[in-house]
């Protein structure tokens, strides 16, 4: 994990970051780092790359740099049934009133500081539906059963540009 102060470590840039946000200390919030395990461990080919961010909100901002497409995936509570995954823009989440929690920057702030940086990256969000955040490393029953067809969205997402785009502009 890169630090927020200093250079940025060399790394061949990548067409696609997919980055999590998460506290795995407080159980469902933790979903967006249990996604990014399950997708390390899938071949991604070489211009996707998969990025913990945690809850350090400027670490975002660099995981952000060179990338044309982010997929942001988190906790991301609606009131829909938990283990729900939802697919959506930066924007309709902003409009929702539902962006993931950072420490200390919001997730539009973190797009637009990147976009500063560099080309703003075209970007996603795919939440799942928390059942419980509270102290705890586990996630909910309701829950851990998205982890493997959250990460099969995402794949699919990246495989698919023009539904990406599409995604994109809900």
């Amino acid at each position: 994990m890169p630090s927020a102060i200093g250079p940025l470590p060399d790394r061949e840039p990548a067409g696609t970051v997919v980055v999590a946000i998460g506290d795995e200390a407080m159980r469902d919030h933790g979903i967006g780092p249990a996604i990014a395990r399950e997708l390390s461990r899938r071949d991604l080919g070489p211009k996707v790359r998969v990025a913990d961010a945690g809850m350090r909100g400027l670490d975002l901002v660099f995981e952000l740099q060179g990338a044309g497409r982010v997929v942001i995936v988190c906790a991301l509570q609606t009131g829909a049934s938990p283990g729900t995954i939802h697919v959506m823009s930066p924007a309709t989440a902003v409009a929702l009133g539902r962006t993931p929690s950072l420490s200390g920057l919001e997730l539009a702030d973190a797009l637009e500081m990147a976009g500063l940086l560099g080309e703003r990256p075209e970007a996603l969000i795919l939440g799942v539906e928390p059942s419980e955040i509270a102290p705890g490393r586990a996630l909910s029953p309701a829950v851990a059963p998205a982890i493997g067809p959250a990460a099969d969205r995402v794949l699919a997402l990246i495989a698919d540009p023009a539904a990406f785009r599409r995604a994109t502009r809900d």
